[in-house]
């Protein structure tokens, strides 16, 4: 499609014009949206995002649904990319007549023939020969880079488990062994949880993180090796197309005259219309291009990790859900459910989102404290790592659905922890204080039994009167 046109200069006889042409997909560029996907794998993301255009998947292996994959402020091609460069996805393009295909592979029998041709010729530049497909100039750019992948990460389901692996490259070139990237978390741990959308337990997804955490960084390093040693050439070979593969043959260098893959490429074409009167164009068409081998073991072609990941500034605010008829929905981790304010397509159920973890001021073996946010309040969220994948209630907050249990200000001096009952509410257990001087108190309500254990002394004392009503029984 077109995206750009554009009038430029003009002479005494023509007017020039500028056109940019693009892949149908390149529509996603402009579409930017916040959505949640959930136990979804990369391939039905991809394949729910692009249900419009024509592609064809060329994907080998086994992808694991995630437990919670968020777009937050995000183009859509974006989201896409950053999918696929996770994964070791890539993708290219093929050209028949007016339609674009995109193609979406992950492994070298993925790529198809360069159209029309295959084996392409090389004839360096200073020997003398007619314009042809041919290649023309041939360098060889070899990189050094780091050598070793390490990563860790961490999934509180799995507290004792440091969950770290180390990828070395494939070559072992001078010092690049000595040149480690560490990061963390590695984004692996995070995709998998142990209970399911209902609250039951699913262990058997933790272990889905240990072959997860060995991929993600074989992917990593792959995409290093695969710009190890990459090809520029100039050629007049206008079959030779990004993600193709064709065959070079006559080089003096006989390891050369092999199979590649074009990474990249750029092109000038030139025609003189029959109008023109100037002298016949030499080259009508050339390009620059890079390539890798293809095959006989070579390293795998892989995406670098280039798009970067949304990342949410500060909190946010949240609503509580659940199942219809519950007022409180929860794991065994004391987890909520939210609906985010921005998610346009969540119902305020229990598929609203992941269970979010709920800071608490104490947490303990078997002791702390606990205060189970529930459906219907407005709770604070957080961002591990600013990640959108990865919230966490911070705190609650009251709005005009959910009052003080106070009129405020008339009653400000009173501070308190006060509950409600459940189901169906009309009672409650509380604990008030009242600070307003003169007429300072502690208050205890219990909606119905009150039990109070001590395992040794018991002291009392009161500096004035002492009252005790029983209605019942002593």
């Amino acid at each position: 499609i077109v995206k750009h046109f554009s009038q430029g200069t003009r002479n005494n006889r023509f007017s020039f014009y500028t056109a940019t042409v693009v892949p149908h997909v390149w529509v996603l560029t402009q579409v930017s949206q916040s959505r949640i996907f959930q136990q979804k794998t990369v391939p039905d993301v991809l394949k729910e995002v692009l249900r419009d255009f024509e592609v064809t998947y060329e994907l080998q292996g086994t992808f694991n649904p995630r437990n919670y994959i968020v777009q937050y402020r995000e183009t859509d091609w974006d989201f896409l990319s950053r999918l696929m460069e996770e994964e070791g996805i890539y993708y290219y393009f093929a050209h028949d007549g007016q339609v674009d295909k995109l193609i979406i592979a992950n492994t070298p029998q993925s790529h198809l023939d360069t159209p029309n041709q295959k084996k392409f010729p090389f004839h360096a530049e200073e020997v003398d020969t007619e314009y042809a497909l041919a290649i023309k100039t041939w360098e060889t750019d070899c990189l050094l880079q780091t050598g070793t992948i390490a990563l860790w990460d961490h999934n509180f389901q799995l507290p004792t488990q440091k969950l770290n692996v180390t990828q070395p490259s494939r070559f072992d070139v001078g010092i690049n062994q000595k040149l480690e990237v560490y990061d963390f978390p590695g984004g692996y741990a995070r995709k998998y949880d142990g209970v399911d959308k209902s609250g039951g337990e699913t262990p058997s997804d933790l272990q889905r993180i240990f072959p997860d955490r060995d991929n993600t960084a074989k992917v990593m390093m792959e995409s290093l090796d695969a710009e190890f040693v990459v090809y520029r050439a100039k050629s007049f070979c206008a079959p030779i197309t990004s993600g193709h593969k064709f065959e070079m043959t006559g080089h003096p260098v006989s390891s050369h005259n092999r199979e590649y893959i074009a990474t990249s490429i750029e092109f000038v074409a030139e025609q003189n219309p029959d109008y023109f009167e100037d002298n016949e164009i030499e080259t009508p068409y050339i390009n620059h291009f890079k390539c890798i081998p293809h095959g006989g073991g070579e390293p795998v072609f892989r995406p670098r990790r280039k798009t970067p990941k949304p990342i949410v500034q500060g909190s946010q605010t949240a609503i509580v859900v659940g199942p219809a008829g519950e007022e409180i929905f929860t794991d065994k981790y004391g987890r909520v459910k939210v609906q985010f304010h921005w998610d346009r397509d969540g119902q305020y159920d229990a598929g609203s989102s992941c269970w979010l973890r709920v800071a608490q001021m104490w947490a303990g073996k078997n002791w702390g404290t606990m205060f189970i946010p529930r459906i219907g309040m407005e709770v604070v969220v957080s961002f591990m790592e600013g990640d959108p994948d990865q919230p966490i209630i911070t705190g609650c907050v009251y709005n005009p659905e959910t009052m003080p249990p106070y009129t405020l200000p008339d009653e400000k001096t009173k501070s308190t922890i006060k509950s409600d009952s459940s189901k169906g509410g009309g009672g409650f257990n509380e604990f008030r204080f009242e600070d307003k001087k003169g007429k300072e108190q502690i208050f205890i309500h219990a909606e119905k039994n009150e039990d109070i254990r001590v395992k040794n002394d018991c002291m009392e004392y009161i500096g004035h009167d002492r009252h005790l009503i029983i209605e019942n029984e002593q």
